[in-house]
């Protein structure tokens, strides 16, 4: 049957806050497999997957974010907006 609908995909995102950041809303994490987060929309595509962190719109662009993202520890790829 799984055959017959093609490749299943699966976009799941938690919110949580950050420790070590000020403020909280719309922080969060994405979760695609067999897909990409693009500008705000899960788009299928078969054999990508990745992980998207979410800092919120308030802070993502400040100093405090920029810090976070070096500091962090984790190996994370070029920001974008959105989301």
């Amino acid at each position: 049957m799984v055959s017959l609908l093609g490749p299943l995909s699966l976009d799941v995102s938690w919110d949580c806050g950050w420790r070590g950041l000020s403020e909280f809303k719309d922080c969060g994490v994405q979760l695609c497999l067999n897909g990409v987060w693009r500008r705000e929309i899960f788009e299928p595509t078969p054999g990508e997957f990745g992980v998207w962190v979410s800092l919120g719109n308030r802070i993502a662009w400040t100093t405090e974010g920029e810090n976070w993202r070096r500091e962090c520890g984790l190996s994370l790829g070029e920001p974008q907006s959105g989301r």
